[in-house]
């Protein structure tokens, strides 16, 4: 298993422990997630790239690099040209929210 292989996995793990929801979602390449705020959510990039604005920070992520976004922090996205993959996770009430469950 490839080490992101193995980080994956144990994003999966661990917040599957916790109860929380996780999948596996992709961005097509410039794609925009416009600033917008929610309960609290994890990102762990697999394949492409995002720039990411969380808060007042500019994250610029490639495989490999986790997200944590606070509750009702706002934030946004960015796509890379390649568009980017991603394993998400979030508690429960947040998944149905998003209408995820």
């Amino acid at each position: 298993m490839s080490e992101l292989g193995y980080q994956l996995q144990i994003f999966q793990d661990v917040h599957r422990t916790r109860g929380w929801f996780t999948g596996i979602f992709s961005d097509r390449p410039h794609e925009i997630s416009p600033a917008h705020a929610h309960g609290e959510v994890r990102l762990l990039v697999l394949q492409g790239s995002v720039e990411f604005t969380l808060g007042d920070e500019i994250i610029s992520a490639v495989p490999g690099y986790e997200i944590t976004v606070p509750k009702s922090q706002s934030h946004s996205a960015l796509a890379g040209p390649e568009g980017f993959r991603y394993a998400f996770a979030c508690p429960p009430e947040e998944a149905r929210l998003q209408g995820l469950q």
